[in-house]
């Protein structure tokens, strides 16, 4: 994809798809890009909303795995506009416990 300005969050939830495509400062749904240079000038940008998250997570049928940390791999179309995750091929990495709470 470049590195877009703009991009839109598209989910599928009978199929379990979550699409990102490129999008532009006229697109409704569109999400500005704050894009961020790391190392070796790679390019980085996140987006932080727990309400998209837990959304994704009710996809996921783990609802009472809500501690642990899944990755999905994703697929690039051919003119490089689209990149699509398939939520039924997610894999836990990290299936860790609740976080004990502080005393006191």
């Amino acid at each position: 994809m470049d590195d877009p300005d703009y991009v839109q969050f598209l989910v599928h939830p009978e199929k379990r798809i979550l699409a990102v495509r490129r999008g532009s400062e006229k697109d409704f749904c569109a999400q500005k890009v704050y894009w961020t240079t790391l190392t070796d000038k790679k390019q980085c940008c996140e987006y932080y909303s727990k309400y998209f998250v837990k959304g994704l997570a009710g996809l996921l049928d783990r609802q009472n795995d809500e501690w642990s940390t899944y990755r999905t791999t994703g697929r690039i179309s051919q003119k490089k506009d689209w990149i699509i995750f398939d939520l039924n091929q997610s894999e836990i990495i990290s299936d860790e416990a609740e976080p004990e709470e502080s005393a006191g």
